[in-house]
């Protein structure tokens, strides 16, 4: 609930009050009840219950009278209800059912930096969000790769100390290529409505979360290019004819962001003119992509520096 911005205070254990239903036999109970929290939300407060769903159900049968779900498939306390109606307040039952399981892997990544202050120094973390300010919905990896002195710990405690903004929901913490950085949530938000309403048909026209998938081939410059893996350090795709190569991830990625929008297509990957070989066993050579393609990434990056080193 720390998360949460509707939650301006929350109590765990709080005072116990009483309350009456009966069993499934009929029999009158009543006995004092301890909820798990008191919350003070913006706009309403009161009592929350939180147990997980199937334990519910078993209770739900025991006890048909206390606990019920609604035919919108919520769960609900009638005596808790009683109780915080005649006091002007809420009563609430939560089940593990509505926390998002990314969300939840992902505070548990963090456990560590939300527990204490990890210590950023203030040069770097003026480097992380100068960068993010410039560029937002950069990637982990792409902030990694354009600033060597910030280290991936450093921004994970930004993270926890909100100093960045993640979406905790969207992609895990573990995978950096797919973790996009923000100042804030309205930073965050508004990047989101901004590409939404730059989308054209036939550009950049499929969900996020599919964008860069295994198998993904997307129709770039008049080429087929198919996705064969994206690794946090190196990225494989296969052209319509010829070898597999090798690109750094994140010179892939960054390509991706500042060269004209792919289109989807049903099966394979394009990169904008990207003519690099592998040999064999042998370490991918790869040639000089286009300077205009070049040109852009440097004026937006800052962080390509030789175009014939795919950084």
């Amino acid at each position: 609930m720390e998360h949460d911005p509707q939650v301006l205070e929350f109590y765990d254990q709080p005072p116990p009050f009483k309350i009456c239903y009966r069993s499934q036999s009929g029999r009158k109970i009543a006995h004092y009840h301890t909820p798990d929290f008191f919350v003070l939300r913006s706009e309403s407060a009161g009592w929350e219950e939180w147990k997980p769903e199937k334990q519910l159900k078993q209770l739900a049968e025991k006890y048909p009278s206390r606990y019920q779900r609604t035919e919108a498939g919520q769960w609900r306390c009638p005596p808790g209800e009683v109780h915080a109606e005649s006091l002007g307040l809420t009563y609430s039952v939560r089940t593990d059912a509505e926390l998002h399981p990314v969300f939840i892997q992902n505070l548990s990544f963090l456990e560590d930096y939300l527990g204490c202050t990890p210590t950023v120094t203030s040069s770097v973390q003026r480097q992380a969000r100068q960068r993010v300010q410039a560029e937002p919905g950069m990637t982990l990896s792409a902030l990694l790769a354009c600033e060597p002195e910030v280290r991936a710990e450093d921004i994970y405690a930004l993270i926890a100390q909100e100093q960045l903004y993640v979406d905790l929901s969207a992609v895990p913490l573990a995978q950096p290529w797919r973790v996009q950085l923000y100042l804030d949530q309205q930073a965050q938000e508004a990047d989101v409505l901004a590409r939404g309403a730059a989308t054209t048909p036939g550009f950049w026209d499929f969900p996020a979360s599919a964008q860069l998938m295994p198998n993904t081939s997307l129709l770039w410059d008049g080429r087929l290019w198919t996705l064969i893996n994206l690794g946090e350090e190196t990225t494989t795709v296969l052209p319509e004819t010829g070898q597999p190569m090798q690109l750094p991830t994140e010179f892939f990625l960054r390509l991706l962001r500042v060269s004209p929008r792919p289109r989807a297509l049903a099966s394979p990957v394009r990169a904008h003119g990207i003519r690099c070989h592998g040999g064999g066993a042998r370490t991918p050579v790869c040639r000089e992509p286009p300077r205009t393609v070049m040109a852009v990434a440097s004026s937006r990056h800052g962080c390509v520096s030789n175009p014939g080193s795919g950084r």
